[in-house]
């Protein structure tokens, strides 16, 4: 069964841009109503349902092809009503040693949480948090991607606890330098997450990692143990 037509249009009144993919709406419709038995009739259930499924799902599957972001190199422009997903974030203001050692010690308290039943009463078990400065991000709208970085303060965005895949719906932000500008006023934050980004987070984040080091230290192999006299000499003081 087709969704309704009114179903259709609030959809391209609230998400403006990308557009939603026609095959899969139809197909989130009948999982709707065939599977969760939701009434076609029921509107407020169907748009309460439709917006959950497509703030779950990858924009790759739920938006049309280049319906959203603007060319990724654009300057000097505004984008406007247009939902997106976190791919890819990172702390800039904070050296990537710094953020290492961080997520090692994230690590290492995740383990000793994990085995708390065998340890004494009294430790603590508090996992550290990435130290916050600057945050920057890569968003997609499920075709194109564009690098985005925190103009102001966004408090309900942070390393280690924001999950990839959180959507993010811009009303109004800046673009300089193929760079979206980010501050609280010009953006809606969705939440959610999606699973198979989610699942890839650690291992992205640790490559991005590891590249940042090695254009600091180009002669520097950190695939494995680092050679100490080589550090003493090249490492500066952060």
């Amino acid at each position: 069964m087709a969704p309704p037509p009114r179903l259709v249009n609030w959809l391209k009144a609230t998400y403006a841009r990308p557009q939603i993919n026609p095959e899969w709406l139809a197909a989130c419709h009948d999982y709707i109503t065939e599977e969760l038995g939701v009434s076609p009739e029921d509107f407020e259930s169907l748009k309460t349902h439709v917006e959950e499924q497509l703030l779950q799902s990858s924009l790759a599957d739920s938006a049309a092809p280049n319906t959203g972001f603007p060319d990724p190199n654009s300057h000097g422009i505004q984008i406007k009503n247009t939902l997106c997903e976190v791919v890819a974030l990172t702390e800039i203001g904070h050296s990537a040693f710094t953020l290492k050692n961080v997520r090692q010690a994230r690590v290492d308290k995740e383990d000793l949480a994990g085995l708390a039943g065998d340890l004494e009463d009294g430790e603590d078990y508090s996992i550290p948090k990435y130290p916050r400065s600057m945050l920057r991000f890569e968003l997609s709208d499920g075709t194109k991607t564009m690098r985005a970085i925190e103009y102001r303060r966004i408090p309900d965005l942070e390393l280690g606890v924001t999950p990839l895949g959180t959507k993010i719906y811009l009303k109004e932000v800046s673009v300089r330098r193929g760079i979206i500008y980010l501050e609280p006023r010009g953006i809606q934050i969705k939440g959610y997450q999606t699973e198979e980004l989610e699942e890839s987070q650690d291992r992205h984040f640790v490559r991005g990692l590891r590249l940042r080091m090695r254009s600091l230290f180009p002669s520097l192999s950190f695939s494995g143990a680092l050679n100490l006299a080589q550090v003493r000499v090249s490492l500066p003081h952060f």
